[in-house]
């Protein structure tokens, strides 16, 4: 009667969670419908790897006392198959009723979000609360339920096109909620509660839409560190802003930029990234170092909210307001509009800045991969903002062209 917990391995960024049990002769692998970053579960020490998930190993841990407490209940009343263990652990981890097998999509997901929210990040909750609520409106405009089975090819089209029509969605937002459903399928199907898989078939895609999206190029940054802000609140947005342009790290990860992360005499900055959980170690830029110093060794924050809304303001105080065409499809209608480029600029700007500027300054594409996370060059080279005639200006610039 033994108990390891391992994780799935798979070509994805995460994989999930699974205890290997041996019970009574059989072999019983259980999914705990937790996902976690792929290669970060140390089988040796049953843990998730990282200091910031000691409360998702003691979940763990508590997941196991129950697992031998529910075995060693079924010696003692005689009952060895897989199908009972399975039952009872489904009563004891997750708050399932006995007779009922969930097969509704909505509660499904109310119920696995339940019981894994706890170490999920907060955008990741309330994106897929989004998707509950869309499903819940969609099932009361059509009088249905949709079930594990009704996840076919026309509830995929049905829901696509209410979302265009009804809510006058953009087609990136649609592409999000096609992909938290096919995530609960997926948690569903290895859970043994769901054998409908034509959500994994190449036709049941999430649709995406490319974007228009900028980047700040040195000029423009320079500009922008050269603004007059002294005594006015713009300067600490300033300084933020300039510090991810030239760390590339996402802003969730700002408060780690501190003198204590640093290595290498201070050269080097090493980091252990919130959303993938891997670590990074990024050359430390002069700017980065002298923010430091002026902030006593860590960067000053504040929210999203207000970061994304001051940083416009300053950007617009460097006359960085060049004209931006955008096409964008919402609903069933395609949109076309201008915009001034500063209000375009958020906070993601500042790591696309960096991985873009780094390219056409001549750092090798696998280097920036390092600090930005992507794990192919294809992916990498649809974040670097960069128009054909920059890129034919760089490459007349190189050897075999002189």
């Amino acid at each position: 009667m033994t108990v390891t917990f391992r994780q799935k391995q798979q070509k994805a960024k995460t994989s999930y969670l699974y205890a290997d049990i041996m019970f009574c002769g059989n072999r019983i692998k259980y999914s705990l419908g937790i996902s976690i970053p792929s290669n970060t579960f140390d089988i040796k020490k049953q843990v998730v790897k990282g200091k910031e998930n000691i409360e998702l190993n003691n979940l763990l841990s508590r997941y196991k006392t129950i697992i031998y407490k529910v075995m060693r209940e079924m010696q003692l009343d005689d009952i060895s198959t897989p199908q009972e263990l399975r039952a009872k652990l489904n009563i004891s981890l997750r708050n399932v009723e006995e007779e009922k097998t969930i097969t509704e999509l909505v509660e499904f997901a109310k119920m696995h979000f339940k019981r894994v929210g706890r170490v999920l990040k907060m955008r990741t909750i309330l994106s897929n609360q989004t998707t509950i609520n869309k499903i819940i409106d969609y099932q009361i405009k059509h009088n249905m339920v949709v079930t594990f089975d009704d996840v076919n090819y026309e509830f995929y089209h049905s829901f696509i096109d209410y979302c265009r029509t009804d809510l006058e969605l953009a087609t990136n937002t649609i592409g999000n909620h096609i992909k938290n459903i096919k995530a609960w399928m997926n948690v569903a199907t290895e859970e043994g509660l769901n054998t409908n898989l034509t959500f994994r078939n190449k036709g049941f895609k999430m649709i995406r839409e490319k974007v228009e999206t900028i980047y700040l190029n040195l000029e423009e940054l320079e500009l922008i560190r050269k603004l007059d802000l002294k005594g006015n609140y713009l300067d600490r947005v300033r300084d933020i802003f300039l510090v991810g342009c030239f760390t590339g790290v996402r802003i969730g990860d700002y408060h780690k930029i501190n003198f204590s992360n640093m290595i290498n005499d201070n050269s080097l900055l090493k980091i252990i990234t919130e959303k993938t959980g891997v670590e990074v170690i990024i050359p430390v830029h002069p700017f980065v170092y002298q923010a430091l110093t002026k902030y006593g060794g860590n960067i000053p924050m504040l929210s999203h909210q207000k970061f994304n809304k001051y940083i416009k303001e300053v950007v617009k105080l460097a006359g960085i307001d060049e004209e931006i065409s955008i096409t964008q499809t919402k609903g069933n209608q395609v949109i076309k509009y201008t915009s001034p480029k500063y209000e375009l600029v958020s906070s993601h700007c500042a790591r696309r800045s960096f991985a873009t500027n780094a390219f056409k300054s001549g750092v090798p594409s696998l280097s920036i991969m390092q600090i930005t996370g992507h794990t192919t060059e294809k992916n990498f080279l649809k974040y670097i903002r960069i128009t054909k005639e920059e890129n034919a200006r760089l490459m007349s610039k190189h050897t075999f062209f002189i």
